[in-house]
């Protein structure tokens, strides 16, 4: 009888669940987009036009200069006439991005030109400069988010503390 009375005094035999709540912070990493302001002149280039239907130079092409995708870009044009344009091209199919002076977003990665035309009666003197103002970029931030948990804790009890709690 001792000996049985020592056993359920020491031996773990009765499980009990216990749950709780508790609140877990987390932090995780993702990216975003957003417009990097930039200030980088490409090129400027300037042409000196016949006026149109002359059979001559009344048009022109640039040489090529390279732009990134998604970049904002400002092209600046002075000329000594009002009939006198420039237009921003993308070489890959010829592809008009922008016309006259202001703001534009690039397409695509690749090779730009500038196509300058002179619709007027006279010779024209046309410039053109262009100036990346922005670059849409991914930027990596950090967020913390708190999640609730519910947990199970598993305790162990002797068989007089059982009697003794449920008595």
């Amino acid at each position: 009888m001792i000996g049985i009375a020592i056993f359920a005094s020491t031996a773990k035999c009765i499980p009990l669940i216990r749950s709780y709540t508790t609140e877990e912070r987390y932090e995780y990493k993702y990216f975003t987009t957003d417009w990097q302001p930039a200030y980088e002149i490409v090129c400027e280039r300037s042409a000196y036009l016949a006026p149109f239907l002359s059979y001559s130079s009344w048009y022109q092409e640039s040489s090529t200069f390279w732009l990134e995708a998604y970049t904002k870009v400002r092209i600046e044009v002075t000329s000594d006439s009002p009939d006198a344009y420039v237009y921003l091209y993308m070489k890959d199919g010829d592809r008009a991005i922008g016309s006259k002076a202001g703001t534009f977003i690039t397409p695509n990665s690749g090779h730009y030109y500038f196509f300058f035309t002179n619709g007027g009666k006279s010779y024209a003197r046309i410039s053109a400069k262009l100036t990346v103002t922005a670059k849409l970029e991914s930027i990596p931030k950090t967020a913390t988010a708190y999640i609730n948990t519910t947990r199970y804790e598993v305790t162990y009890i002797t068989i007089i503390q059982w009697l003794m709690k449920s008595a």
